[in-house]
């Protein structure tokens, strides 16, 4: 069975309120975030060891030269930006 809308429904309704306004993202401590580093590296651990164990893993030394490469490169645009970045600058 169809529903028909009713006539005024595309308008806003006069005595509607308006919404509230969005809360501010909770902040957090650094210990947090070291907290949730360590969680990860476990939860990275943990699944490479299921892996290893499954003889599913190869390439280890590969695979560790492409993390380290990944990330110092990753580290490195991160501080060229901050100091070349005018706008950054306070």
């Amino acid at each position: 069975m169809l529903r028909q809308m009713p006539a005024n429904a595309g308008t806003p309704a006069a005595h509607t309120p308006a919404m509230p306004p969005a809360p501010r993202p909770l902040a957090h401590r650094p210990y947090e975030d070291v907290q949730g580093l360590l969680a990860g590296t476990l939860f990275v651990a943990l699944g490479a060891l299921m892996f290893a164990q499954a003889k599913l893993l190869t390439g280890g030394t590969a695979g560790i030269a492409l993390l380290v490469t990944i990330v110092s490169i990753n580290l490195v645009g991160d501080q060229l930006r901050d100091v070349l970045n005018p706008r950054l600058k306070k």
